[in-house]
This record gives C-alpha cells, structure tokens and sequence, in this order.
C-alpha cells in the first residue's frame, strides 16, 4: 500500500467521523427539542405567583385575566430576554406534561375580564355563564315548543303534544335551576377566595390547571402562558 493510498483512507474515515459528528451533534439538538417541545419558560421563580386577586380590587385592568399563578413563555430566548428586563430573576423551567391547560385566545381572555372587573353579583353571574357556555358546561334547556308563546297557541295543541309541552317546560325549570346553583356556588367560591383571582377560581373550577397561548400571538409579556399551581 502506496503513502498516497493510506493519506486517501484516513482523509475518507476522516470525512466520515466529521459526518458522524454533525449527525450526532444535529440528533442532540433534535431529541433536546422533542424533550422540551412540552415545556414552559418562566422569568422568575416558581414560588409567589401574578396576578393576585388585590391587583383587581378597585381597578380595571386590560391584561392578567388568564388567571393568579406563574407565567410562562413557549420560547425560552423570550423567557430569558424578559428576565434581563425585570432584574435578572432567571428562568425557571416547567414540564407541562399533566396539565390540564385551556387554549387561550383574545376571546377567552375578553370573557374572564369580564368575571374579574365585575361591578355587582349579578353582573358576575353573566360573566361566569357566559364563561361555562364557552366551554359547554351548562345544562341546554329543550325548545320543542317555540311556536307556543300563548294559551290560544297552547290549546291548539293535541293532548299528547300537551302532555310534552308541560313535560318539556319541567324539565327547562330543572335545568335553569341546575345551572343557576352552579354559578351561585362559583361566586360563593369567588367571595371566599383572598388570593386567587376571580377568574382563577372559575377556571379551576371548570378543572382548569392554567392556560396555554403557546404557537399564538398572545405569547408575551403582555398576555402569556399561565399555571394556577406547580405539581
């Protein structure tokens, strides 16, 4: 074997250890992001929470609506740029896996500004029901009978479409009722709650763990990502 023939072999393992090299330096970096696709960046630490419930006593406020607890950015380059602006706290990094994360988006937030910068309890109890409607957590009441709005209406129907009317009108009364003692136990929950906000204790309630606005353009500072508790 001529010196030329062995300076080819080892330019050729050489080629294919850098090859090796850039595959497994590339594979890292690909698992290192399928580990972390699930994971959640937070400036700050994860022991005193935002957005407590005395931020919106007396006050009307334009964001924080998503709930009390630790917010989070998707990108961690935006974590980490955000904690350079708020006094270095650092990164905190959450495993999401096991939340039961809301989807959050303009809408969401507009109803659950609505639950904490309610002016009266009857003006909560339009802004959680609302809220459960948007998740579909209200009993429907049946209408069968829209055509009957009268006694005249009413006796032109046929004793077994009567016997349903009067069936389906019970019924309606029960589902009202249901859905009234829901929110009636929200808001007893509300008023007893001095830390959570408003919003917080009804997304909990729903069985809610935070809200998600990853991959949207609510991930911000302004908006963001939230979990009501740590596992």
């Amino acid at each position: 074997m001529t010196p030329l023939s062995v300076k080819k072999i080892l330019e050729k393992i050489w080629v294919n250890f850098l090859d090796s090299l850039i595959y497994l330096c590339y594979m890292k970096r690909y698992i290192k992001k399928l580990l972390r696709e699930n994971f959640g960046y937070r400036a700050g630490d994860l022991i005193n929470k935002a957005e407590v419930k005395s931020m919106f006593s007396n006050t009307i406020r334009s964001t924080g609506h998503f709930g009390t607890g630790f917010y989070f950015f998707g990108n961690e380059d935006d974590a980490k740029a955000y904690s350079k602006i708020t006094g270095n706290r650092g990164v905190s990094v959450i495993n999401l896996d096991g939340y039961n994360l809301a989807k959050g988006d303009y809408k969401l937030h507009d109803l659950l500004s609505g639950v904490n910068n309610f002016s009266s309890d009857s003006d909560l109890a339009y802004s959680i029901e609302s809220v459960l409607r948007h998740f579909d957590k209200l009993k429907k009441s049946v209408d069968n009978f829209g055509h009957v709005r009268n006694v005249d209406a009413y006796n032109n129907l046929s004793d077994e479409d009567k016997i349903k009317f009067d069936n389906e009108m019970s019924d309606n009364i029960k589902i009202s009722l249901y859905n009234k003692n829901i929110i009636k136990d929200i808001i007893n929950k509300i008023h007893s709650n001095n830390n959570d906000s408003p919003s917080t204790t009804l997304m909990r309630y729903i069985g809610f763990d935070g809200v998600d606005v990853r991959g949207t353009d609510l991930d911000n500072a302004r908006y963001g990502s939230v979990i009501y508790n740590i596992k």
